[in-house]
């Protein structure tokens, strides 16, 4: 389906140039109201305007099967060697709550319908190397046909 001389037309990469966070459990008040904390606010605002950048020319909203790739790359502790590096990062938070803030992002921005679209998932979590800030790597690629309408 893609082009061997450029970029496939049904794949988009974009870099999100701030630290990943996870999608907070919902709480309850004193008086048993449920509510969202906001502390995956602004990672998600930082992925829907990345991706609305990198989606402005694609048919968006998505309502077809879609692959999503995910680099999340984490802060680096200073006391790590800097000899050290791609190293995964098995600590706090878990990448499939990260994942589960990134596909909201998405969601909320209108890159996709709904994000049960996703349909493979694939994900990578790992801390920074010396040279590097935290951020994350994101490909969004539509699932060969028949299955894509």
């Amino acid at each position: 389906m893609g082009n061997s001389n450029g970029p496939r037309p049904d794949r988009w990469d974009f870099i999100v140039r701030s630290t990943p966070k996870p999608q907070p459990r919902p709480r309850l008040t004193k008086r048993g109201h449920a509510y969202n904390p906001k502390s995956a606010d602004f990672w998600k605002m930082h992925v829907g305007i990345a991706a609305k950048e990198a989606l402005q020319d694609a048919p968006t909203p998505f309502s077809c099967p879609v692959i999503l790739e995910c680099i999340f790359v984490m802060p680096r502790p200073k006391r790590m060697k800097k000899s050290l590096v791609n190293v995964y990062h098995i600590k706090r938070p878990d990448a499939d709550n990260i994942l589960k803030a990134t596909q909201d992002a998405l969601q909320m921005a209108s890159c996709v319908t709904d994000d049960s679209v996703f349909c493979d998932i694939r994900v990578i979590k790992r801390y920074a190397d010396p040279d590097e800030q935290s951020h994350a790597k994101i490909s969004i690629i539509l699932a060969e046909e028949p299955f894509c309408e």
